[in-house]
């Protein structure tokens, strides 16, 4: 217990992890239909309410009304934060704190470090696709070293780690005004759709893009200048009902450019959130 990085039986039992009956080398798995996975961040059922936000969601909630529609989902321990959430919904198991131990800050919940060694052989959904010979990618708007998602993604079995944020550079463009944590949903959509149709030039290989949203984060979202505006009226917390409805209607577009590739008769999109909703302008 000693050295984080000791993956012995008793370390894992110590962290809390139960050990790990089937591994990523186990599973044998066949190639099947192309995944656009794509984390909403903060959204949760009550942003659906038509009572309360009427017309906030409209092209998640016409996806929705025609989709495999799972409710009644709980958050997973430690999952109530981006990396914890996407830790245990990828893997099925759950973040400890020993998970951070290496960082200097053992009381874990934080975004400084991961220890790479727990959970390694872990047959996480990114692992299972790897052994079917999907090709994958990660597109996130931020650093993707916060927190060690990268070094996680890497371990886990993606095979590039994109930050949209450092691509945007590349083309040669400026931030956007306020983009703390990268660029907004818009840009990162439109990557999005760019690297579908670079994966789907592999004919005889199905690929997997996972995208994490950032524009509704609390306490009160981000938004550009000339972005969507949500038509309803709620005193402070208008800031937030923009960022959701921009990215609402970013997603809109992004799934209805998907559907006009070839690709799209062979691809399943899967909408999740990263966790709950934090204390945030709306929480009243």
């Amino acid at each position: 217990a000693d050295d984080p990085s000791a993956v012995s039986p008793e370390f894992l039992a110590y962290a809390g992890i139960k050990n790990i009956s089937v591994t990523r080398d186990n599973v044998i798995a066949s190639p099947g239909k192309n995944l656009v996975l794509i984390y909403l961040e903060s959204l949760e059922n009550h942003y659906f309410d038509e009572k309360k936000f009427p017309g906030l969601l409209p092209n998640l909630s016409r996806f929705r009304a025609k989709s495999i529609d799972f409710t009644d989902i709980r958050q997973a321990r430690n999952a109530d934060f981006t990396f914890g959430g996407l830790y245990s919904s990828l893997t099925g198991s759950i973040l400890t704190t020993a998970h951070y131990a290496v960082s200097g800050t053992p009381d874990g919940r934080n975004n400084s470090g991961y220890d790479p060694d727990l959970g390694r052989g872990i047959a996480a959904l990114p692992g299972v696709l790897q052994n079917a010979g999907y090709f994958q990618m990660l597109l996130v708007g931020h650093d993707p070293r916060f927190s060690g998602l990268d070094i996680f993604a890497g371990n886990a079995g993606y095979d590039r780690i994109f930050s949209a944020l450092q691509i945007w550079k590349e083309l040669g463009y400026k931030e956007f005004p306020h983009a703390i944590w990268g660029v907004r949903d818009r840009v990162l959509l439109q990557l999005a759709h760019a690297a579908c149709g670079e994966m789907a030039k592999q004919k005889n290989r199905p690929f997997h893009l996972s995208v994490v949203t950032v524009d509704s984060h609390h306490p009160a979202g981000f938004t550009e200048p000339e972005g969507p505006r949500y038509p309803g009226t709620r005193g402070d917390s208008r800031n937030l009902l923009h960022a959701i409805y921009a990215m609402d209607q970013w997603i809109g577009k992004f799934v209805g450019d998907l559907q006009k590739m070839p690709c799209w008769q062979d691809t399943v999109v899967v909408f999740v959130t990263d966790h709950l909703a934090m204390r945030n302008s709306l929480w009243r």
